[in-house]
């Protein structure tokens, strides 16, 4: 473990610097909020700084990582603004009510494995995700699967997705539904 050396400057150098990161912060409209900016920035200095650049390129390093961040969080959509539509909409006990009523679609696979129709329309699914499917349906976790197969867990879970979308869809157009 190396030993990182505090960062070291003078006051002038501090204020100049706050200075700029104050004004950069206001010129990115965060004028109510410039002087917390800048202080939540010089938290993140004191603690990443090591000194492999000069002080004032990671300094507007850590700020534009905010700005950005900060962007992000603003752009994404709260849950409470997703849900209220639909509570508008007229439906009180939102997620109290089944979406829909009969066996789910995994149900249908693993009620119809071992089947000829569920044969065949395994044939018409890619092999990459017709491995995984038939694992599946023998009982095999995602985790079982991946550590047979020698895959990461997340391709396993992927492929298992599309794999029982494609077996569903032949399937469904094998019995004629």
């Amino acid at each position: 473990m190396s030993v990182v050396k505090p960062v070291r400057f003078s006051d002038s150098e501090f204020r100049r610097l706050n200075r700029a990161l104050v004004g950069y912060f206001r010129r990115r409209n965060y004028r109510h909020e410039s002087e917390d900016l800048a202080a939540s920035t010089w938290v993140d200095i004191i603690r990443y700084y090591e000194g492999r650049c000069s002080l004032r390129s990671f300094a507007f390093l850590v700020a534009r990582k905010k700005v950005a961040e900060d962007l992000r969080r603003s752009r994404r959509p709260s849950r409470r603004a997703l849900i209220e539509p639909l509570r508008d909409a007229g439906d009180e006990k939102l997620g109290n009510t089944p979406t829909a009523d009969g066996p789910s679609p995994d149900s249908i696979l693993m009620l119809a494995a071992g089947s000829e129709a569920l044969v065949r329309a395994l044939e018409s699914v890619w092999d990459s995700y017709r491995e995984v499917v038939a694992l599946w349906l023998e009982g095999f976790s995602a985790v079982e699967i991946a550590a047979e197969l020698s895959v990461p867990y997340n391709t396993v879970r992927s492929r298992l997705h599309r794999g029982r979308t494609q077996a569903l869809a032949a399937l469904e157009q094998e019995l004629g539904l």
